[in-house]
């Protein structure tokens, strides 16, 4: 029987194609009966084409190579952030623009989104004096652990936002000072809060117990 995939050679010689034109021998044929060189051409075309990215540069990253995932068995690459740190990415992240740099660009992001003073630095995750801003405003949460000493002797935050609160305070001195308020019976609002040493807020601490003595004695 001929069919579109049979071709007449010769005198009632018979040859057989498989429907991609390959000849259908013996050694062409899987053990279903199937084209070898079918099956091969299809594999080929699924699998992407391999491409080298050592040498090339993609935000921050540096390529200097390639490496084998250990589990996945996937090819990785290993690049160079311009800070300095090294680290290990799937091609896909490199190509889509999700991976660019060892992520110190997302941390000075949330930096810079949080003031526009030029405390960003890079490989610190905040400054000193955000901690200090997010600190304060936490403590007087009904939330906080020792609500007692702040919510509870209404001790509130009165910042709006970290530029006000920067523009009160400014530059910590040094790592020996943190944010104090100068009336302990006031809250976190202009005026009343500054840097200072712990001396400072142990003798400010005092005087606040010696006048409290004082006032129950007159009552």
């Amino acid at each position: 029987m001929r069919t579109a995939a049979n071709v007449v050679e010769g005198k009632g010689r018979l040859k057989k194609f498989c429907l991609r034109g390959h000849e259908r021998l013996p050694e062409n044929l899987t053990k279903s009966g199937g084209c070898k060189i079918c099956r091969q051409e299809i594999e080929k075309s699924e699998v992407p084409a391999f491409k080298d990215r050592t040498g090339l540069t993609y935000g921050e990253l540096f390529v200097e190579g390639r490496v084998i995932d250990k589990k996945s068995r996937r090819i990785h690459w290993k690049c160079k952030c311009s800070c300095g740190n090294e680290v290990v990415v799937e091609g896909s992240s490199l190509e889509s623009g999700n991976t660019r740099s060892c992520g110190h660009l997302h941390r000075e992001g949330l930096v810079n989104r949080n003031t526009k003073h030029g405390l960003a630095k890079r490989g610190v995750k905040l400054p000193v004096e955000l901690r200090a801003f997010y600190g304060a405003r936490e403590r007087c949460k009904a939330s906080y652990r020792y609500h007692k000493n702040y919510l509870d002797r209404n001790i509130g935050f009165h910042f709006k936002n970290f530029q006000d609160w920067f523009a009160e305070l400014g530059l910590r001195p040094s790592p020996a000072y943190s944010v104090d308020r100068r009336d302990n019976d006031l809250g976190y609002q202009k005026g009343n809060i500054r840097w200072s040493t712990r001396l400072i807020q142990s003798q400010n601490r005092s005087n606040r117990k010696k006048e409290d003595c004082i006032g129950r004695s007159q009552i």
